[in-house]
């Protein structure tokens, strides 16, 4: 979808930073220290070097790529587990909602979940010999390792989950899914390897400390949930505009949430069929899954550095085969109709629609155009050492990182110096730019700080921070001068001017 609406590339947070460490990669021909899960930026860079493709056109690609590769190797996965075709299809059609799971773009964690549907395809596989696992599995989760630290610890967790309801469902005369030997060392090497090269940087030490008082400040209060309470109380969101993107934000993983429930309950029915329902043998490894990546939900809401939303994906990835599991087994009509009517919900609507950031789910638009990144690289390259006020300080650092590279960053105060440049609500009317700001400086605006609060608060114009009018008094503002301006980009230097 950017590519096709002409987009330069569809972030304006992670992405640009990373691509930042490509051209790292690309100018210095090594790996620089500062990239901490560099193996995605070496795959760009590999191929940016091998086909001479414009590097923007590659982080559109790639992870459109990956999702191709994690469709096909999630067929893989549910037909070597059921070893029935006719039900493996059943499974995969109804696991649809799986489709888009990659969405958030050119984001390590994201693509990473193509390397846990590939390991876990082989380690259940029959026709693999347990030896030849060895050899496939290490290889791609030393890559993995490399690729990103919490996507590495959560595909051992579900390893480890699988391998846990091995040992335990033995007693119901269960063939274990898990069909290698030694996995115990296969994990060891992994943590060993993952020990090894996080332990070497610094942040990881910063960020673990982070965590560690988070759990401190739990009793005090919710860091986390303060924040967005303190956000709905700043805005004064009406509670039909709060459902509706409670709806679109969330709807998807309360849709799951329903199957996983009655999944649950059509697992405990069976129960006594156990020993000759495969079926149900399998359901309880989805379902046991779905259950520990929702308890790390939970935690998560009061661990202020992680969000909790990141174990979504995962929750979808294995919520996904419990809904094939309920129409399997549904006798009834009533039951498979409201089951298919979810499934339209759940594709239309979340799988699609919320599928990029946007105000429909309450967040602000990342695709970025040609015309900003161009304003971007006109302003670094000709600015004189003055001060950068913008609506979004950050787009400071990621763009200098993306035009310059990420390791020119770090070695530049330029950008940290004016991070907390914040441009003041209405531009500073009704009193002129160059009165509020007390030098002289560069004033940034775009169509991207207009239309934001406009879109996900249309009925309280009280609460927008900047608004058309603002934007055309700026530009009879005589404490400031307009010296560039492209398709929704715009660069203005401001003249000081005592009240």
């Amino acid at each position: 979808m950017p590519y096709i609406r002409g987009y330069f590339l569809n972030s304006r947070s992670d992405i640009l930073i990373y691509t930042g460490a490509i051209k790292d990669i690309l100018n210095n021909g090594f790996i620089p220290n500062s990239d901490i899960y560099p193996a995605e930026n070496v795959l760009a860079a590999i191929l940016k070097e091998i086909g001479y493709y414009k590097l923007n056109l590659i982080i559109l690609a790639l992870p459109l790529y990956m999702f191709f590769v994690t469709f096909l190797w999630y067929y893989i996965l549910i037909r070597e587990i059921y070893q029935d075709k006719t039900r493996s299809t059943i499974l995969y059609i109804s696991a649809i909602g799986l489709t888009l799971i990659p969405g958030g773009g050119f984001v390590h964690r994201t693509t990473a979940l193509t390397f846990l549907v590939m390991i876990l395809s082989i380690l259940v596989s029959k026709k693999i010999k347990k030896n030849l696992k060895s050899l496939l599995v290490i290889p791609l989760f030393w890559v993995l390792v490399y690729w990103h630290p919490l996507s590495t610890l959560y595909t051992l967790l579900v390893i480890l989950a699988f391998w846990f309801l091995d040992k335990t469902l033995r007693k119901t005369n269960h063939v274990p899914l898990l069909n290698i030997s030694p996995l115990e060392y296969i994990i060891i090497i992994v943590m060993i390897l993952w020990m090894i090269w996080y332990a070497s940087f610094s942040i990881v030490a910063e960020n673990a400390k982070i965590v560690i008082m988070s759990f401190f400040k739990l009793l005090l209060g919710n860091p986390y949930l303060v924040r967005h309470i303190e956000t709905v109380e700043k805005y004064q969101l009406p509670m039909d505009t709060l459902l509706r993107l409670a709806f679109y934000r969330y709807g998807k993983i309360l849709i799951l949430g329903i199957v996983f429930i009655l999944s649950v309950v059509k697992i405990l029915k069976n129960k006594s069929k156990i020993d000759e329902d495969i079926d149900t043998k399998i359901a309880i490894y989805f379902a046991s899954i779905v259950a520990m990546f929702s308890w790390l939900g939970i935690v998560n809401l009061g661990i202020y550095f992680l969000n909790f939303e990141r174990v979504f994906k995962y929750i979808t990835l294995f919520s996904a085969p419990l809904v094939g599991y309920i129409l399997i087994f549904s006798k009834r009509h009533l039951t498979k109709t409201i089951i298919s009517i979810l499934l339209v919900v759940m594709i239309s609507y979340h799988t699609v629609f919320t599928i990029h950031a946007g105000p429909l789910v309450g967040l602000e638009n990342q695709q970025i155009t040609r015309s900003e990144y161009l304003g971007w690289g006109w302003l670094f390259g000709n600015r004189d050492a003055l001060p950068i006020y913008t609506g979004r300080p950050f787009d400071i650092k990621t763009f200098y990182s993306l035009i310059y590279g990420h390791e020119q960053l770090r070695r530049t105060l330029f950008p940290y110096k004016y991070i907390k440049n914040q441009l003041p609500p209405h531009l500073a009317y009704p009193e002129y730019i160059g009165e509020v700001i007390p030098q002289k400086a560069y004033v940034v605006t775009n169509t991207f700080m207009l239309l934001f609060y406009q879109s996900i608060i249309p009925d309280n114009p009280k609460m927008w921070k900047w608004t058309k009018q603002d934007y055309n008094r700026l530009n009879a503002d005589p404490t400031c001068n307009l010296i560039y301006s492209s398709s929704g980009y715009w660069i203005y230097l401001t003249l000081p001017r005592r009240r």
